[in-house]
């Protein structure tokens, strides 16, 4: 028993109760879905479940916002389908909603016209100064923004450009930089991953189970020559990026496959798996040369 006062600002629990076994569904985080949401938005259909209609979260908002942006959104009793919409600029008021704000500045960045996001002043005192950090993560992607005291401008554009984004060790940056990375003409690395194990651990493999294409990449290693790999052995694809190779050396193709082509199983005490593990030359190999340019070497898993 909990009783409170008429405008729920005072609550008073009386002593000496006990408590009782009960089932409790626990409901979907708008919070969180608003990335998936976007993500549909932008790239394709999305469906998420456990999500009340009739929910108090505040930040179910993002369904309106949605429906604002000319998004076309379908809302059920215990879901939400967002499919890829043309979507449209539109004003809007986070006082309520502040957490949604990233996420929302990159649905305007792709919308056409000017979006104008009001009272963002609380982003400042955030994980980080969100409000600045919003304004970085959008000029990175070569959009036009700015920032007052109180508001935040974006001018959407049709073509978000491909980058490499440093975000701050911030849930809600870094998961709104994947999102418009998979938006984005052009490949996307997003650096300090694992920020977003504070709100949603699960959110890459959800985004993998959608089909987006997201790979884990290693840090370099060597000096005059760098080696960075990527990619992960369940995943799309897996390769490797070289820099500093000189020009005319002999790399060809067949060569190459020969040496990849000794890793694979050969015994019974290795895995059982069989692939093809062939190579595909993405750049830096011109006609069986090193070019002096970046070498990237890919294999598809099928």
């Amino acid at each position: 028993k909990i009783e409170h006062s008429q405008d729920f600002l005072r609550y008073q629990i009386p002593g000496k109760q006990k408590y009782l076994p009960c089932d409790y569904a626990v409901e979907g985080d708008y919070s969180s879905v608003a990335f998936l949401l976007a993500a549909g938005a932008l790239t394709g259909n999305v469906t998420v479940t456990n999500l009340k209609k009739d929910s108090k979260q505040g930040d179910k908002r993002i369904v309106e916002w949605l429906k604002e942006m000319n998004a076309e959104v379908t809302q059920e009793e215990n879901s939400v389908t967002v499919k890829k919409s043309n979507l449209t600029q539109t004003n809007l008021d986070a006082l309520n909603s502040p957490d949604l704000v990233p996420i929302a500045s990159i649905l305007a960045a792709n919308a056409s016209g000017t979006t104008v996001i009001e009272n963002v002043s609380r982003l400042k005192i955030k994980e980080s100064n969100r409000l600045q950090s919003t304004l970085e993560l959008l000029n990175s992607f070569g959009v036009a923004a700015n920032a007052t005291e109180n508001t935040l401008t974006i001018n959407g554009t049709q073509t978000l450009v491909g980058t490499e984004i440093f975000p701050p060790s911030d849930h809600r940056l870094v998961m709104s930089a994947v999102v418009a990375g998979l938006a984005a003409k052009g490949e996307t690395i997003v650096n300090n991953p694992v920020a977003i194990k504070k709100s949603y651990p699960d959110f890459f493999d959800h985004l993998r189970v959608l089909g987006a294409d997201l790979m884990p990449q290693a840090g370099s290693f060597g000096q005059k020559i760098q080696v960075k790999i990527y990619g992960e052995s369940h995943g799309k694809r897996i390769g490797v990026i070289i820099e500093g190779v000189p020009e005319e050396i002999q790399a060809p193709l067949e060569y190459i496959q020969e040496e990849v082509d000794q890793r694979r199983s050969k015994s019974l005490l290795s895995t059982a798996r069989k692939e093809s593990d062939q190579v595909k030359i993405i750049s830096g190999i011109v006609d069986g040369k090193t070019n002096g340019q970046k070498i990237q070497l890919e294999i598809e898993n099928f």
